[in-house]
């Protein structure tokens, strides 16, 4: 339609006019009963400004556009940005497309705006200072945060709100963690009252102690770490490292240790 368009722009005087087009390689030929005087670029120049034309006619109205003829839009604006310059300045309704593009960004904001909004409650919503209570919320609020588009994560105004609380998180989860290693190193014996039986108990608050983070480790007290050496070594002493193979535990390792597995193995 619209190269019959601009063919009849250029041949409006003309009887009979037919446009042979061939599909496959999209060339077309004019004929009339009269002669005319056009190029065949002057059509196709045309062509691209009536079909515009019609494109944009074709969109809605700008009361009634809604986000959803964003694409068609967009489309239409980049078909007007390849026209040439003196292309562009055939087009009639330009006034339209312009007005189609301010009132869908009026209607974006308002979208990223409404979007935005349930993650503005959620951070609202949080306990300040938080708690470990808190973690859940926290991190609820971040994988919303997180499903926003950039756009929409401007209008998070709490935003540092949420990045506080996070890191008030990491410091109370530090915090317990080292004081669950103090409660078990504070559980064990003095030095001077430990014994063989609680080998157990020190192994697990050294572990404990061990499985901390630097920072964790910062937040234990100096003085339970002293315990727990101390105690270790208490206990050590109580326990002589055995040596494989003495056997006799004479403190050496020779023939008589293989005599007592001898006397063993023959049941003697």
């Amino acid at each position: 339609n619209s190269l019959l368009t601009a063919c009849k722009n250029h041949f409006g005087k003309a009887d009979n006019i037919t446009v042979n087009v061939n599909r496959e390689t999209c060339d077309f030929k004019v004929v009339a009963s009269k002669e005319v005087v056009a190029t065949k670029e002057e059509v196709e120049d045309d062509v691209l400004q009536i079909a515009l034309e019609d494109a944009i006619a074709a969109l809605p109205a700008v009361e009634a556009v809604a986000l959803t003829d964003k694409p068609a839009v967009e489309a239409a604006r980049n078909a007007y940005n390849q026209l040439t310059d003196g292309e562009k300045a055939k087009v009639t309704n330009l006034a339209k497309l312009e007005a189609l593009e301010a009132k869908l960004a009026e209607l974006q904001v308002a979208a990223d705006k409404a979007a935005a909004q349930p993650v503005v409650d959620k951070i609202a919503a949080l306990n300040d200072p938080v708690t470990l209570d808190d973690e859940n919320a926290v991190a609820d609020a971040r994988t919303a945060y997180n499903a926003l588009t950039d756009a929409q994560k401007g209008y998070v105004t709490n935003y540092d709100k949420l990045q506080k609380a996070e890191a008030d998180l990491v410091v109370l989860k530090d915090k317990a963690a080292a004081k669950a290693v103090e409660e078990l190193i504070e559980a064990l014996p003095t030095p001077t009252d430990v014994t063989a039986e609680d080998e157990q108990a020190v192994l697990e608050a050294e572990e404990a102690l061990n499985a901390l983070t630097e920072t964790q480790k910062g937040l234990v007290k100096e003085e339970l770490k002293d315990k727990l050496i101390a105690v270790r070594e208490a206990l050590d002493a109580l326990t002589p490292a055995y040596t494989l193979g003495d056997v006799n535990e004479d403190g050496k390792i020779d023939a008589k240790d293989a005599l007592e597995v001898l006397k063993f193995a023959v049941g003697k």
